[in-house]
């Protein structure tokens, strides 16, 4: 589980989902930062590569798309 945070001007720490296994993070703004809670594997893709993919697997599109569909 990661657990996606990120700090607030009143100085606490905002956190902004609990993230489980298959789960996409999408974008984090430069003042976001993230806790592992147990053994994670996170893997990062370019935002060039990320559309190029998504473009060329319909499969894939769609399930990123249910996936921000649920948030």
């Amino acid at each position: 589980m990661v657990k996606p945070s990120c700090l607030r001007l009143q100085g606490n720490t905002l956190t902004l989902a609990l993230l489980t296994r298959g789960n996409i993070i999408g974008h984090l703004q430069n003042d976001t930062g993230g806790q592992a809670l147990g053994k994670v594997i996170c893997f990062r893709i370019g935002h060039d590569d990320f559309r190029q993919l998504i473009f060329s697997q319909a499969d894939l599109a769609w399930l990123v798309f249910e996936s921000m569909n649920i948030r």
